[in-house]
């Protein structure tokens, strides 16, 4: 949709003038990003884009080339199918400009044309993938070097147990935390009842106890709040700040990414399981 320049020119005034308290800015209409990137601050921690389009249609890329100094970037594409693997081409160029991002949520974006180990995200320690096309993970994951959060939310493209699978101790060197986010409803509470995931999907969580015995670090996965696995013993887990951090992350994937379901608690009723 069209700006008009006096309303343009009161949101840049009011970005410039709050610019040593701004945090986080949040953009949610396309086109928008090209008329106010120039005005946000340089030293701006998280950057959340709503409606990503191609430069020919709004030049949000061109713009977005403009941030500099963001620790967080949020992206989502609304583009035709059609136009996905364009969208993620573009993007590409922003991501292979090495910079100081150190956590990228990605929704509906085509991973394998995107090639997010191509070297510009060598400070990356967090990655969110919801909604986004790919078949292995394994060259990614090879060109992040510092990654220490992985957070794959539905759908998921390629049957999950196949991707963590692959996943080799040499790719994940830092990877500390996996969180496996499902679309799961038991009696509209959003999540299932603890334990139920041993039963619902057994090869992923064989998969995800053995990607948890194999990685370097002490690897953390946590599956829909449900349950945790660890090579702690389970009398540990409080007072472990990496159990905290799997938790923490995992109730926010249900908030964000499956339908805000803000009563949702840290409750500590994750099962948790040595490996």
């Amino acid at each position: 949709m069209p700006f008009s320049e006096g309303c343009l020119e009161s949101l840049r005034s009011l970005l410039r003038a709050h610019s040593e308290q701004l945090d986080c800015v949040r953009i949610q209409s396309n086109g928008l990003l090209v008329h106010l990137a120039d005005a946000l601050p340089s030293d701006l921690r998280r950057l959340e884009f709503e409606e990503f389009t191609l430069p020919s249609e709004a030049g949000d890329t061109a713009a977005l080339r403009r941030t500099h100094g963001l620790k967080e970037l949020k992206i989502s594409t609304w583009s035709e199918d059609e136009l996905l693997e364009q969208a993620s081409i573009e993007l590409e160029h922003f991501l292979r400009a090495p910079g100081p991002l150190e956590r990228l949520e990605l929704i509906r974006y085509f991973i394998p044309t995107l090639t997010l180990g191509a070297g510009g995200l060598t400070s990356l320690q967090c990655l969110v993938l919801e909604e986004c096309n790919y078949d292995s993970l394994l060259e990614e994951l090879a060109g992040l070097p510092r990654l220490r959060s992985l957070i794959l939310c539905p759908p998921h493209p390629r049957p999950l147990h196949e991707v963590f699978r692959e996943i080799t101790p040499a790719v994940i060197p830092a990877l500390e935390v996996v969180v496996v986010s499902e679309r799961v409803t038991l009696n509209g509470l959003g999540h299932s009842s603890p334990g139920t995931a041993h039963t619902r999907v057994p090869r992923l969580i064989s998969e995800l106890q053995g990607l948890v015995r194999r990685a370097p670090a002490p690897l953390h996965a946590i599956y829909c709040y449900d349950t945790m696995f660890f090579r702690h013993p389970v009398s540990e887990r409080v007072g472990c700040p990496l159990c905290r951090e799997a938790s923490v992350e995992a109730v926010a994937a249900m908030h964000e990414y499956m339908g805000g379901r803000k009563h949702i608690k840290l409750d500590g009723s994750v099962h948790c399981v040595k490996v």
